[in-house]
């Protein structure tokens, strides 16, 4: 999922001081688990993902790891995983298909 490559490239870019083991891979699976906006392996928005991250949290890949299916999975699943990475804000971007610029981002 590109929203959690996008929060792992944030995280390791302002812990990078702290050596290549400060940011663990996050859990692309529990993004798509238990964000109950989005439509998990069918797509969506990931301004959704952004609202998780904000409003809930996000967990690590060793504990919630990546199945390549939602079949059989529920989010109860991961009820246990440590909330290991939250965002302050997210923002909407405008459109699916534009350039932002360097301000939007």
């Amino acid at each position: 999922m590109a929203f959690i490559q996008a929060i792992e490239s944030r995280l390791k870019y302002k812990y990078a001081h702290l050596g290549a083991a400060a940011a663990e891979p996050l859990s692309p699976q529990f993004v798509l688990m238990c964000n109950y906006m989005a439509e998990g392996c069918s797509g969506g928005l990931s301004i959704f993902d952004g609202y998780l991250a904000e409003y809930g949290h996000l967990t690590t890949e060793e504990c919630a790891p990546y199945q390549a299916n939602t079949k059989g999975d529920s989010c109860g699943a991961y009820k246990d995983c440590p909330a290991y990475a939250k965002i302050n804000k997210s923002t909407y971007l405008r459109g699916y298909n534009f350039n932002p610029t360097v301000k939007d981002i």
